[in-house]
């Protein structure tokens, strides 16, 4: 099974817990950093896209400042059922797709945001190329995430907090036990470009960026306008 998969399942498991658990493991750094996103992302005046919606809880925060439809894609038929029972209105619709390979129509996005998610796409490279299609030439891309710090010590310490914490802590917070979905984080944090890297990454497929870190680069919030 590849790592992708096991991620798939992984999240369908943990679909009760998700939001409550990621607030513990990030020490309640999520919201906060979304939160950074959104003012990032200002009012938007046009069709929006969530890129991995998962259980919803980014599409309501994403709604205040989307004046327009918001397009919700995911690739778990259960997140998506989930999603659309928190009722986000008729404004909101759900599709099912994959990051590398849009079913979205070319220069159509103003907004396109992402939240935990990007993490777990397979080709992160044609990911970014895909948005940068899909955005208006002007429009914007807003990404928060779980960061790879430049600093080789401080990304040590994170990653084994990643490896050896962050199960403990969800495994407390549930009744997975020790052994439960939120050890394949690790295998996400693995795969992740530093953070420089990433900026450098997105301003090559899509235009200007700049990012924030939090938490000394734990997580990280980028974004970038997409130009002609």
């Amino acid at each position: 099974m590849t790592v992708w998969h096991e991620v798939e399942d992984a999240l369908e498991a943990i679909i009760q817990d998700y939001i409550r658990v990621n607030h513990y493991i990030s020490l309640f750094q999520d919201d906060k950093a979304r939160l950074t996103g959104l003012r990032k992302a200002g009012h938007q005046t046009g069709t929006a896209l969530e890129l991995g919606s998962g259980p919803g809880n980014f599409t309501r925060m994403l709604k205040p400042i989307v004046d327009g439809q918001i397009v919700c894609l995911d690739y778990s038929d259960k997140m998506i059922a989930h999603a659309k029972k928190s009722r986000n209105g008729n404004r909101v619709h759900h599709i099912r797709g994959i990051f590398e390979r849009l079913p979205i129509r070319t220069g159509s996005i103003t907004l396109a945001g992402a939240a935990y998610a990007l993490r777990d796409s397979t080709d992160k490279p044609r990911t970014y190329s895909e948005i940068g299609k899909i955005l208006k030439p002007g429009g914007r891309l807003v990404v928060i995430d779980i960061g790879k710090p430049d600093n080789l010590i401080i990304r040590g310490v994170f990653s084994l907090y990643m490896r050896h914490i962050v199960p403990i802590i969800a495994g407390l917070a549930t009744e997975h036990g020790h052994r439960n979905p939120w050890s394949i984080l690790y295998q996400t944090y693995e795969l992740l470009p530093p953070n420089k890297d990433l900026q450098q990454l997105i301003e090559t497929k899509i235009g200007p960026a700049e990012t924030n870190e939090l938490a000394r680069g734990g997580l990280i919030v980028a974004s970038a306008i997409r130009t002609d």
